[in-house]
């Protein structure tokens, strides 16, 4: 693997984050909110709005994705001092290289200019994720239980914060 390159992706980006997006919800079903299948049925217009109101990072191996992780920060004047890491995917050629070290590294150096907490979901089962969280110093506060069903079965989700200040 080539030195990889993470950038910021903008709305002109959005042929490339609907095929990393398909791709995480294919090949990671029980790590994600949303379904390939529900996913599968929006429009361009969908893809092009998710890049305009998050900002979104990409992971490059040369011209190929292979990864991305999302970030929005809450609107609301009370809670505008939080921000919530979403859609963290690793292309399965990929995993286990350091990708999604450098991409949540670049989320959280992008983030901490907007908000002072950082707030994410991982699957209890998912222990690589977690572990990799848990490295950046995000704790778990909580248990979300059957928070996703996924092909008859339920997932619990942790509730992790990370304090930015």
């Amino acid at each position: 693997m080539a030195d990889i390159c993470i950038r910021l992706l903008t709305s002109a980006d959005w042929q490339l984050w609907k095929a990393i997006r398909l791709q995480a919800l294919k090949d990671s079903p029980q790590s994600f909110g949303s379904s390939y299948e529900e996913t599968l049925l929006c429009n361009d217009q969908y893809f092009k709005e998710m890049l305009e109101g998050n900002d979104i990072f990409a992971a490059f191996d040369g011209s190929n994705t292979v990864g991305c992780v999302g970030f929005s920060s809450l609107k609301s004047v009370k809670t505008a001092h939080r921000g919530m890491i979403w859609g963290m995917y690793t292309s399965l050629a990929a995993r286990g290289k350091g990708v999604a070290k450098q991409l949540m590294h670049q989320v959280i150096k992008h983030a901490a200019d907007y908000v002072t907490q950082l707030h994410l979901h991982c699957v209890t089962e998912n222990t690589v994720a977690l572990a990799l969280y848990q490295k950046f110093d995000f704790e778990t506060y909580g248990t979300e239980p059957k928070s996703i069903k996924v092909h008859n079965q339920f997932y619990d989700q942790y509730l992790m914060v990370l304090e930015l200040a």
